[in-house]
């Protein structure tokens, strides 16, 4: 389809690739964006003519994704929709297609597609929050589609310390259309973003910025 392109942020999950991103080449516009992986994943993309990125450091999730969004911008690619999907095979590939004709259907700016469950208590807490306070769910999900237009001119808005929820609440300030659209996913620990102390601190801080945006800087993108 050329109406889009899909976005892959990889590290290191090659072997979980392969089941999937093949297929996925066959039928979309993709782009991997490797995180400077050293499992091999560079070989495998040139090997089987992969449309690829590669990072000469580790740049961490939120930056890769953006020097990936800012690559598509340079190199002036402006699909009509940009779609981010995980490489860790969470995502249900076969709701990409159905997401869409959702985007296009309900002239979405940014559609978050919403898990049947999430990976870590404190995500349930967030999806909940942003469900009460400004009708969204599930906005640390990997998986969304944005207008590319709108996307492009609010990227300098994103930070790298919140997982690009910051980004999802630039499109929501701006009152641009956002919608969800529910998939179900399996649930998965060994994601990029990792399990450890930090992840729950990195959340507890995001649960706090949420609540900050609401009460004390809703007239501000952040």
């Amino acid at each position: 389809m050329d109406s889009l392109i899909i976005i892959i942020p990889s590290f290191n999950e090659v072997k979980k690739l392969k089941k999937f991103i093949k297929i996925l080449n066959k039928k979309y516009n993709i782009l991997v964006l490797d995180d400077c992986s050293t499992d091999g994943s560079l070989e495998f993309f040139q090997k089987n003519s992969i449309p690829h990125t590669t990072n000469k450091k580790n740049l961490g999730y939120e930056k890769n994704i953006l020097k990936g969004i800012n690559h598509l911008k340079s190199n002036k690619i402006f699909p009509k929709y940009i779609v981010t999907l995980d490489a860790d095979g969470e995502h249900p590939l076969n709701k990409i297609s159905p997401a869409l004709d959702f985007a296009i259907r309900e002239n979405c700016d940014l559609v978050i597609c919403n898990r049947n469950k999430q990976n870590r208590l404190i995500e349930k807490i967030i999806s909940n929050l942003c469900f009460l306070l400004y009708n969204l769910k599930d906005p640390l999900s990997g998986m969304k589609i944005y207008k590319s237009e709108k996307l492009f001119s609010l990227i300098k808005y994103t930070s790298t310390k919140f997982f690009l929820i910051d980004l999802a609440m630039s499109f929501y300030l701006q009152k641009n259309i956002i919608k969800n659209f529910k998939i179900n996913v399996r649930k998965n620990l060994n994601s990029q973003i990792g399990s450890g102390i930090k992840i729950q601190i990195k959340l507890f801080k995001i649960l706090i910025y949420i609540l900050k945006l609401k009460f004390f800087s809703h007239s501000k993108i952040i």
